[in-house]
Protein backbone atom coordinates (compact mmCIF):
# COMPACT_ATOMS: atom_id res chain seq x y z
CA UNK A 1 0.00 0.00 0.00
CA UNK A 2 2.96 2.35 0.83
CA UNK A 3 5.14 1.50 -2.18
CA UNK A 4 1.65 2.43 -4.41
CA UNK A 5 0.87 5.53 -2.46
CA UNK A 6 4.97 6.68 -3.56
CA UNK A 7 4.32 5.72 -6.81
CA UNK A 8 1.65 7.82 -7.51
CA UNK A 9 3.45 10.01 -5.75
CA UNK A 10 6.58 9.80 -8.19
CA UNK A 11 4.46 9.65 -11.49
CA UNK A 12 2.30 13.26 -10.31
CA UNK A 13 6.01 14.76 -9.37
CA UNK A 14 7.06 13.59 -13.08
CA UNK A 15 3.55 14.60 -15.02
CA UNK A 16 3.45 18.18 -12.92
CA UNK A 17 7.67 18.70 -14.21
CA UNK A 18 6.26 17.67 -17.64
CA UNK A 19 3.49 20.34 -17.68
CA UNK A 20 5.89 22.60 -16.24
CA UNK A 21 8.15 22.49 -18.76
CA UNK A 22 5.72 22.00 -21.79
CA UNK A 23 4.75 25.96 -20.13
CA UNK A 24 7.88 26.89 -20.51
CA UNK A 25 8.72 25.79 -23.87
CA UNK A 26 5.65 27.57 -25.20
CA UNK A 27 6.33 30.83 -23.65
CA UNK A 28 9.73 30.34 -24.87
CA UNK A 29 8.58 29.86 -28.09
CA UNK A 30 5.88 32.98 -27.74
CA UNK A 31 9.13 35.27 -26.99
CA UNK A 32 10.95 33.97 -30.26
CA UNK A 33 7.33 34.85 -31.78
CA UNK A 34 7.18 38.45 -30.73
CA UNK A 35 10.88 39.18 -31.42
CA UNK A 36 10.97 38.53 -34.69
CA UNK A 37 10.60 40.93 -37.50
CA UNK A 38 7.15 40.90 -38.93
CA UNK A 39 6.73 41.91 -42.50
CA UNK A 40 5.35 45.40 -42.66
CA UNK A 41 2.14 46.70 -44.77
CA UNK A 42 2.34 49.56 -46.95
CA UNK A 43 -0.99 51.16 -47.75
CA UNK A 44 -1.17 51.82 -51.37
CA UNK A 45 -3.51 54.75 -52.65
CA UNK A 46 -5.79 53.26 -54.77
CA UNK A 47 -6.77 57.23 -56.28
CA UNK A 48 -3.16 57.73 -56.77
CA UNK A 49 -2.57 54.81 -58.86
CA UNK A 50 -5.77 55.38 -60.53
CA UNK A 51 -4.29 58.45 -62.24
CA UNK A 52 -2.64 57.33 -64.79
CA UNK A 53 -5.87 56.51 -66.27
CA UNK A 54 -8.30 59.13 -65.17
CA UNK A 55 -6.60 62.55 -65.05
CA UNK A 56 -5.97 64.22 -68.80
CA UNK A 57 -4.09 66.99 -69.26
CA UNK A 58 -4.95 69.52 -72.39
CA UNK A 59 -2.47 72.21 -74.34
CA UNK A 60 -3.84 75.13 -76.26
CA UNK A 61 -2.03 77.97 -77.88
CA UNK A 62 -4.84 80.18 -77.86
CA UNK A 63 -2.88 83.16 -79.04
CA UNK A 64 0.48 83.79 -80.74
CA UNK A 65 2.06 87.12 -81.91
CA UNK A 66 5.64 86.03 -82.45
CA UNK A 67 7.66 87.46 -79.61
CA UNK A 68 4.95 85.72 -77.45
CA UNK A 69 1.95 83.23 -76.39
CA UNK A 70 -0.85 82.47 -74.49
CA UNK A 71 -2.02 78.99 -73.71
CA UNK A 72 -3.89 77.20 -71.35
CA UNK A 73 -4.26 74.19 -69.65
CA UNK A 74 -6.90 71.69 -68.70
CA UNK A 75 -6.75 69.05 -66.50
CA UNK A 76 -10.21 66.53 -67.01
CA UNK A 77 -10.85 64.48 -63.97
CA UNK A 78 -12.99 61.41 -65.53
CA UNK A 79 -12.84 59.38 -62.65
CA UNK A 80 -15.82 58.85 -59.66
CA UNK A 81 -13.50 59.96 -57.14
CA UNK A 82 -12.27 63.54 -56.47
CA UNK A 83 -9.19 64.68 -56.48
CA UNK A 84 -7.79 67.09 -53.62
CA UNK A 85 -5.66 70.10 -53.89
CA UNK A 86 -3.81 69.19 -56.73
CA UNK A 87 -0.52 69.97 -58.06
CA UNK A 88 0.46 69.47 -61.71
CA UNK A 89 4.33 69.32 -62.49
CA UNK A 90 6.03 69.03 -66.21
CA UNK A 91 8.59 69.21 -69.25
CA UNK A 92 8.18 72.73 -70.11
CA UNK A 93 10.50 74.56 -72.86
CA UNK A 94 9.08 78.22 -72.65
CA UNK A 95 9.72 80.45 -70.28
CA UNK A 96 5.71 81.44 -68.23
CA UNK A 97 6.11 85.25 -67.74
CA UNK A 98 2.54 85.24 -65.86
CA UNK A 99 -0.32 82.81 -64.64
CA UNK A 100 -3.79 83.32 -63.97
CA UNK A 101 -6.18 81.11 -61.76
CA UNK A 102 -3.19 79.03 -60.51
CA UNK A 103 0.50 79.67 -58.77
CA UNK A 104 3.69 78.74 -60.23
CA UNK A 105 5.40 77.13 -57.18
CA UNK A 106 8.49 76.10 -58.57
CA UNK A 107 10.86 75.91 -61.61
CA UNK A 108 13.91 73.58 -61.75
CA UNK A 109 15.26 74.00 -65.60
CA UNK A 110 12.38 72.89 -67.56
CA UNK A 111 10.23 71.24 -64.69
CA UNK A 112 7.73 73.48 -63.33
CA UNK A 113 5.21 72.82 -60.67
CA UNK A 114 2.05 74.49 -60.66
CA UNK A 115 -0.83 74.52 -57.95
CA UNK A 116 -4.10 75.33 -57.40
CA UNK A 117 -5.65 79.08 -56.97
CA UNK A 118 -6.96 77.42 -53.13
CA UNK A 119 -10.70 78.43 -54.96
CA UNK A 120 -10.49 75.34 -57.79
CA UNK A 121 -8.41 73.36 -55.93
CA UNK A 122 -10.94 70.50 -55.71
CA UNK A 123 -10.78 68.57 -59.50
CA UNK A 124 -14.46 66.85 -58.97
CA UNK A 125 -15.52 63.69 -60.73
CA UNK A 126 -16.62 64.78 -64.63
CA UNK A 127 -15.61 67.93 -64.42
CA UNK A 128 -12.57 69.88 -65.34
CA UNK A 129 -10.11 72.94 -63.92
CA UNK A 130 -8.27 75.22 -66.42
CA UNK A 131 -5.24 77.88 -66.03
CA UNK A 132 -3.99 80.22 -68.17
CA UNK A 133 -0.35 81.81 -68.80
CA UNK A 134 1.48 84.02 -70.76
CA UNK A 135 4.67 82.63 -72.26
CA UNK A 136 7.61 83.04 -74.38
CA UNK A 137 9.81 81.02 -76.32
CA UNK A 138 8.49 77.33 -77.53
CA UNK A 139 5.33 76.64 -78.28
CA UNK A 140 5.07 72.69 -78.02
CA UNK A 141 3.02 71.23 -75.60
CA UNK A 142 4.82 70.03 -71.95
CA UNK A 143 5.26 66.37 -71.09
CA UNK A 144 6.30 63.88 -68.34
CA UNK A 145 2.72 65.26 -66.61
CA UNK A 146 2.07 64.25 -63.00
CA UNK A 147 -0.49 65.80 -60.07
CA UNK A 148 -0.07 65.18 -56.76
CA UNK A 149 3.42 63.39 -57.54
CA UNK A 150 1.73 60.69 -59.41
CA UNK A 151 2.45 60.57 -63.50
CA UNK A 152 -0.46 60.99 -65.46
CA UNK A 153 -0.68 61.11 -69.42
CA UNK A 154 -3.49 61.96 -71.84
CA UNK A 155 -5.72 59.49 -73.68
CA UNK A 156 -4.90 58.96 -77.08
CA UNK A 157 -6.66 56.37 -79.64
CA UNK A 158 -4.80 52.69 -80.40
CA UNK A 159 -2.51 52.90 -82.71
CA UNK A 160 -3.12 49.80 -84.60
CA UNK A 161 -7.37 51.51 -84.89
CA UNK A 162 -7.13 54.00 -87.16
CA UNK A 163 -10.17 56.81 -87.45
CA UNK A 164 -12.39 56.28 -89.77
CA UNK A 165 -12.91 58.32 -92.61
CA UNK A 166 -17.03 59.34 -92.47
CA UNK A 167 -16.79 61.26 -95.65
CA UNK A 168 -18.91 60.75 -98.24
CA UNK A 169 -17.28 60.79 -101.91
CA UNK A 170 -19.97 61.94 -103.25
CA UNK A 171 -19.91 65.11 -101.32
CA UNK A 172 -17.98 68.43 -102.08
CA UNK A 173 -14.62 69.21 -100.35
CA UNK A 174 -15.50 71.49 -97.28
CA UNK A 175 -14.67 74.90 -97.45
CA UNK A 176 -10.93 75.50 -95.60
CA UNK A 177 -11.19 77.22 -92.04
CA UNK A 178 -11.03 80.69 -92.42
CA UNK A 179 -8.02 81.76 -89.54
CA UNK A 180 -8.78 84.83 -87.59
CA UNK A 181 -7.43 87.99 -88.54
CA UNK A 182 -4.23 89.15 -86.52
CA UNK A 183 -3.28 92.19 -86.05
CA UNK A 184 -0.12 93.20 -85.55
CA UNK A 185 1.83 93.85 -82.10
CA UNK A 186 2.49 97.24 -82.46
CA UNK A 187 -1.56 98.04 -83.21
CA UNK A 188 -2.27 97.44 -79.58
CA UNK A 189 -0.86 99.03 -76.45
CA UNK A 190 -1.07 99.96 -72.98
CA UNK A 191 0.14 103.09 -71.14
CA UNK A 192 0.11 104.38 -67.68
CA UNK A 193 -0.29 107.69 -66.40
CA UNK A 194 0.28 108.95 -63.18
CA UNK A 195 -2.95 110.52 -62.01
CA UNK A 196 -1.32 111.61 -58.59
CA UNK A 197 1.88 110.71 -56.71
CA UNK A 198 2.45 111.72 -52.57
CA UNK A 199 5.64 109.75 -52.65
CA UNK A 200 4.98 107.12 -50.39
CA UNK A 201 2.12 106.02 -52.95
CA UNK A 202 0.36 106.95 -56.28
CA UNK A 203 -2.79 106.76 -58.28
CA UNK A 204 -2.18 105.50 -62.12
CA UNK A 205 -4.74 104.82 -65.20
CA UNK A 206 -3.51 102.63 -67.96
CA UNK A 207 -5.26 102.99 -71.39
CA UNK A 208 -5.36 99.65 -73.02
CA UNK A 209 -5.60 101.08 -77.24
CA UNK A 210 -6.69 99.16 -80.42
CA UNK A 211 -5.56 100.80 -83.32
CA UNK A 212 -6.97 97.91 -85.42
CA UNK A 213 -9.95 97.84 -87.47
CA UNK A 214 -11.32 95.00 -85.50
CA UNK A 215 -12.37 95.03 -81.84
CA UNK A 216 -10.16 93.20 -79.67
CA UNK A 217 -12.44 91.32 -77.02
CA UNK A 218 -11.26 89.35 -73.94
CA UNK A 219 -8.03 91.63 -73.39
CA UNK A 220 -5.59 91.33 -70.78
CA UNK A 221 -2.18 93.47 -69.57
CA UNK A 222 0.68 92.05 -68.03
CA UNK A 223 3.61 94.22 -66.41
CA UNK A 224 6.18 93.92 -63.95
CA UNK A 225 5.28 96.54 -61.48
CA UNK A 226 7.91 96.45 -57.92
CA UNK A 227 5.26 98.25 -55.56
CA UNK A 228 1.97 96.89 -54.21
CA UNK A 229 -1.62 97.54 -55.87
CA UNK A 230 -4.10 98.34 -53.34
CA UNK A 231 -7.50 98.64 -55.25
CA UNK A 232 -8.24 98.94 -58.91
CA UNK A 233 -11.36 99.69 -60.74
CA UNK A 234 -12.66 99.08 -64.34
CA UNK A 235 -10.78 95.84 -64.49
CA UNK A 236 -9.53 92.74 -62.39
CA UNK A 237 -6.07 91.82 -61.08
CA UNK A 238 -6.99 87.80 -62.22
CA UNK A 239 -3.05 87.25 -61.36
CA UNK A 240 0.11 88.02 -59.90
CA UNK A 241 3.71 86.22 -59.56
CA UNK A 242 5.75 87.67 -58.04
CA UNK A 243 5.89 91.04 -59.51
CA UNK A 244 4.31 90.29 -62.33
CA UNK A 245 0.68 91.12 -62.44
CA UNK A 246 -1.81 90.69 -65.51
CA UNK A 247 -5.16 92.45 -65.64
CA UNK A 248 -8.39 91.92 -67.53
CA UNK A 249 -11.23 93.88 -68.04
CA UNK A 250 -14.77 94.34 -66.22
CA UNK A 251 -17.63 92.58 -67.60
CA UNK A 252 -18.73 96.01 -69.18
CA UNK A 253 -15.39 97.55 -70.98
CA UNK A 254 -13.68 93.18 -71.89
CA UNK A 255 -13.95 94.72 -75.59
CA UNK A 256 -12.16 97.46 -76.64
CA UNK A 257 -13.58 98.90 -80.09
CA UNK A 258 -11.56 99.07 -83.42
CA UNK A 259 -9.73 102.31 -83.52
CA UNK A 260 -10.92 102.73 -79.94
CA UNK A 261 -9.67 102.29 -75.90
CA UNK A 262 -10.44 101.74 -72.43
CA UNK A 263 -8.97 102.48 -69.30
CA UNK A 264 -8.30 101.25 -66.07
CA UNK A 265 -7.42 103.01 -62.90
CA UNK A 266 -5.79 102.03 -59.29
CA UNK A 267 -3.92 102.97 -56.27
CA UNK A 268 -0.52 101.25 -55.63
CA UNK A 269 2.54 101.89 -53.30
CA UNK A 270 5.16 103.36 -53.28
CA UNK A 271 5.57 106.09 -55.45
CA UNK A 272 7.90 108.52 -57.13
CA UNK A 273 10.27 106.45 -59.10
CA UNK A 274 9.02 102.98 -59.00
CA UNK A 275 5.65 104.24 -60.24
CA UNK A 276 6.46 102.40 -63.67
CA UNK A 277 5.68 99.74 -65.24
CA UNK A 278 8.00 96.98 -67.59
CA UNK A 279 7.44 94.55 -69.95
CA UNK A 280 3.82 95.56 -70.90
CA UNK A 281 2.12 93.01 -72.93
CA UNK A 282 -1.71 93.28 -74.40
CA UNK A 283 -3.23 89.85 -75.35
CA UNK A 284 -6.83 89.71 -76.54
CA UNK A 285 -8.67 88.01 -79.59
CA UNK A 286 -9.67 89.61 -83.22
CA UNK A 287 -13.26 88.78 -84.57
CA UNK A 288 -13.68 90.12 -87.45
CA UNK A 289 -17.15 91.83 -88.53
CA UNK A 290 -19.54 89.44 -90.80
CA UNK A 291 -19.09 90.24 -94.50
CA UNK A 292 -21.65 92.16 -96.03
CA UNK A 293 -23.97 90.56 -97.93
CA UNK A 294 -24.00 92.11 -101.55
CA UNK A 295 -27.55 93.37 -102.46
CA UNK A 296 -29.12 91.46 -105.65
CA UNK A 297 -29.36 93.46 -108.56
CA UNK A 298 -32.30 94.22 -110.00
CA UNK A 299 -33.38 92.18 -113.16
CA UNK A 300 -33.47 94.17 -116.49
CA UNK A 301 -36.71 95.49 -117.84
CA UNK A 302 -37.52 93.18 -120.82
CA UNK A 303 -36.87 94.78 -124.36
CA UNK A 304 -39.76 95.86 -126.34
CA UNK A 305 -40.99 93.73 -128.87
CA UNK A 306 -38.26 94.54 -132.15
CA UNK A 307 -41.56 92.88 -134.70
CA UNK A 308 -44.28 95.83 -133.19
CA UNK A 309 -44.97 99.54 -134.34
CA UNK A 310 -44.83 101.63 -131.90
CA UNK A 311 -48.84 102.95 -131.36
CA UNK A 312 -49.51 106.19 -131.82
CA UNK A 313 -52.29 107.72 -129.33
CA UNK A 314 -55.98 108.58 -131.25
CA UNK A 315 -56.32 112.45 -131.61
CA UNK A 316 -58.56 114.56 -129.56
CA UNK A 317 -61.82 114.38 -131.07
CA UNK A 318 -62.15 117.79 -130.00
CA UNK A 319 -59.68 118.81 -132.32
CA UNK A 320 -61.53 117.38 -135.15
CA UNK A 321 -59.43 114.66 -135.73
CA UNK A 322 -56.37 116.75 -135.35
CA UNK A 323 -54.08 116.24 -133.06
CA UNK A 324 -51.00 118.51 -131.74
CA UNK A 325 -49.10 116.21 -134.36
CA UNK A 326 -49.96 115.90 -138.00
CA UNK A 327 -51.38 112.37 -138.37
CA UNK A 328 -50.80 110.55 -141.97
CA UNK A 329 -53.89 108.32 -143.57
CA UNK A 330 -51.70 104.79 -142.70
CA UNK A 331 -51.36 106.00 -139.29
CA UNK A 332 -54.95 106.80 -138.97
CA UNK A 333 -56.08 103.51 -140.35
CA UNK A 334 -54.00 101.70 -138.26
CA UNK A 335 -55.20 103.46 -134.88
CA UNK A 336 -58.97 102.74 -136.34
CA UNK A 337 -58.18 99.00 -136.22
CA UNK A 338 -57.03 99.17 -132.77
CA UNK A 339 -59.69 100.95 -131.49
CA UNK A 340 -61.76 98.52 -133.29
CA UNK A 341 -60.21 95.12 -131.99
CA UNK A 342 -60.64 97.00 -127.96
CA UNK A 343 -64.22 97.09 -129.15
Amino acid sequence: MKIRSQMNRVVGGISHAAGQLSRQQRRSLERRRRKEPRPSLVPESLEARALLAVVVPGYEVTQDWGSGFQGSLTLENRDVEAVENWTVSFDYDADIGSIWDAKVISRDGDRYTISNAGWNGTLTPGRSVSFGFIGSGDTTAPTNYTINGEPIDGVAPPADDPPTDTTDPADPPADDPVDQPTQPLERISATLTVVSDWGTGFTGDVKVSNAGDTPLEGWTVTFDFAGEIGSLWNGEIVSRNGSTYTVRGASWNSTVPAEGSVNFGFNATPGGEAAVFENIVVSGIHNSPAPDQPTPDQPPLPDPDPGSDPVTPPADPGDGGQGDAPVDDETAGLNSGNLGDEK
